[in-house]
């Protein structure tokens, strides 16, 4: 992970879908996507609903085949 002011940003890991993990114990950190990072990104607020495993926030997508990108932004 690398930050930089006050976001997160992952190096996300590649099974059969992709799966991005955080800790629980740091509330209020929204994922955010986007399909570029020109010009500083079109970010926007993640839809996918995080699930809780052994303290880490889980979301898993299904690759598909385009780019995208991934942060966590926080308070």
């Amino acid at each position: 992970m690398k930050l930089n002011n006050n976001n997160i940003f992952l190096l996300p890991v590649l099974l059969a879908g992709l799966s991005l993990q955080w800790l629980t114990n740091y509330p209020g950190y929204v994922l955010q996507t986007a399909t570029t990072l020109a010009n500083g990104g079109d970010w926007q607020d993640s839809t996918a609903i995080p699930t809780q495993t052994n303290g880490q926030n889980v979301v898993t997508m299904l690759t598909s085949g385009s780019a995208g990108f991934f942060r966590l932004c926080g308070p």
